[in-house]
């Protein structure tokens, strides 16, 4: 993506640019859709308010600038296609109307002009409504935050196409959202300073997810072999994937950031509540019961930084 901070149009006609919009790309892929199919709109209520934390800076690549260019990917090609090239350009021009020059300083400051930034309809994404123009903004250009919204809504699009794509299905895959991942990390806490009195009722809410009913368009653990999990690490304020496998039980960390030393062992310390936690809670759904499966066997589970 070009630098959108120095590239800017003004525009003061009072347009917005949104092209043509249709939603079947969610449900088809094809490469025929055009950029509004990224963006469609429809009303409806508000399903999940935003976490408003940074979570993580993006280049071109999707990490600093130091990050390897010989990286390993955890999802099979077919999830790599791009649109079109004319779309994504359609798109870029439609990104750069109306940025201001210099955004003022705040938490999640401004990036557009108070007209070009409020969209005429709110997008529907599934997760959430999109009502800001700079949602997109912050997703799509370098060097900008990631928040926990953005990763939420990407997941539940991969929890999608893996109803759809012959490679995934044939996978088993699934995927979780960051609130699993936090709420994992602050049950692992509790757990650690006092296991013996520890309430298992806590763990509520992410019992449903592993059994597919609290997360939206999610699989039920016994249904799949391969996890797909976002983590991120506020000590780096870096995200990794983490790809944690059922059959295998071992966890493979894809880090864009990877490198020898103290980085990685950092990475390690930030997992080790999946690595711990994961499998106790598994016993707790009966996993290995009904998949016929044996317990992991090295606790933790080892980490690999692929």
């Amino acid at each position: 993506m070009p630098d959108l901070e120095k590239g800017v149009i003004e525009e003061d006609d009072g347009k917005e640019i949104i092209p043509d919009q249709d939603p079947s790309i969610l449900d088809e892929p094809s490469n025929e859709d055009s950029i509004g199919a990224l963006i469609p709109k429809k009303k409806r209520a508000r399903l999940s308010s935003l976490r408003q934390w940074p979570s993580g800076r993006t280049t071109d690549i999707g990490s600093p600038s130091k990050a390897p260019t010989n990286l390993i990917y955890a999802l099979p090609p077919c999830l790599a296609d791009q649109p079109p090239e004319q779309t994504l350009e359609e798109f870029r021009e439609w990104i750069k109307a109306g940025v201001l020059k210099r955004s003022p300083p705040g938490k999640r400051p401004p990036r557009y002009v108070a007209k070009h930034d409020t969209l005429s309809e709110p997008h529907d994404l599934g997760l959430m409504l999109v009502e800001k123009k700079s949602w997109y903004y912050e997703l799509a250009t370098s060097p900008v935050w990631f928040w926990d919204e953005h990763i939420d809504v990407a997941f539940y699009y991969l929890r999608k196409k893996s109803r759809q794509f012959t490679e995934l299905k044939q996978r088993m895959v699934t995927t979780v959202d960051t609130f699993f991942t936090s709420k994992i990390r602050s049950l692992w806490r509790i757990h650690q300073s006092s296991p013996a009195n520890f309430d298992w009722g806590s763990c509520e809410s992410i019992l449903k997810i592993m059994t597919g009913v609290k997360v939206q368009s999610g699989s039920s653990w016994f249904d799949v072999n391969t996890l797909l999990i976002p983590v991120h690490l506020a000590d780096l304020k870096h995200w990794v994937l983490v790809k944690f496998e059922l059959t295998s039980w071992t966890i493979e960390v894809y880090d864009s950031l990877q490198h020898e030393g103290r980085h990685n062992a950092r990475v390690r310390e930030g997992l080790e509540c999946l690595a711990v936690f994961i499998p106790m809670l598994a016993e707790r759904i009966n996993l290995f019961d009904v998949k016929k499966r044996d317990p992991p066997r090295i606790h933790p589970i080892p980490v690999t930084i692929m």
